[in-house]
């Protein structure tokens, strides 16, 4: 049987996760992204309807659309507009270009340096892209987010170590126990095949 994340074990650890990655960690939670798919989200991925969040780095590189937790929905907004901000002064000195898609960076050179295309969870310092050699702001490193999990889940007195799949299941769970079809909460957390939902 797979571990599932209880509803009191989740909120001890969302309540000692550091504040750098606390936003990140909630994300996790409340949408079910995986980890890779949460640093990869762009500012225009959260820039529509504010209920949703676009996924367009998932598995097998296919987008879809995933529900935004109300209780997000300002925090996000908040931390978008900062992200914004921060964009500009690294743009003014040169340091603005991320990498956005091959087809758009053909058609819009200067894509990268907008304000849709940042990191939502921004690396703190700056560093060169192996891909193109551009010094630029990068996403967030994973091991940070999984240092800061792993040291509340001790805090909150967890035996078990904790990693992403329990959080997706926290997720998919309930959603299951409210009689929602498995189809619609496979597509939610990505998954290609049904069986995987149901394992």
């Amino acid at each position: 049987m797979p571990t599932v994340l209880t509803t009191e074990a989740a909120l001890q650890v969302m309540g000692s996760v550091s504040r750098t990655y606390e936003l990140m960690a909630k994300v996790l939670y409340g949408t079910g992204l995986r980890l890779m798919e949460c640093r990869r989200l762009r500012v225009t991925d959260l820039d529509g309807a504010p209920q949703q969040i676009v996924v367009r780095d998932g598995t097998g590189m296919e987008a879809r659309i995933t529900m935004r937790p109300a209780s997000l929905v300002g925090s996000l907004q908040e931390h978008v507009a900062h992200v914004k901000r921060r964009h500009a002064p690294d743009v003014a000195k040169r340091y603005g270009a991320v990498f956005v898609p091959f087809a758009l960076a053909r058609i819009y050179p200067r894509a990268g340096r907008l304000g849709l295309w940042p990191d939502v969870f921004r690396a703190h310092q700056l560093s060169k892209d192996p891909r193109t050699g551009l010094i630029s702001r990068h996403h967030a490193h994973a091991r940070g987010l999984q240092r800061a999990v792993s040291r509340a889940s001790r805090a909150a007195g967890l035996t078990t170590r904790l990693r992403g799949h329990p959080v997706r299941h926290r997720l998919a769970t309930p959603l299951l126990q409210q009689g929602n079809e498995s189809r619609t909460v496979h597509a939610r957390l990505g998954h290609h095949a049904g069986k995987t939902t149901m394992g």
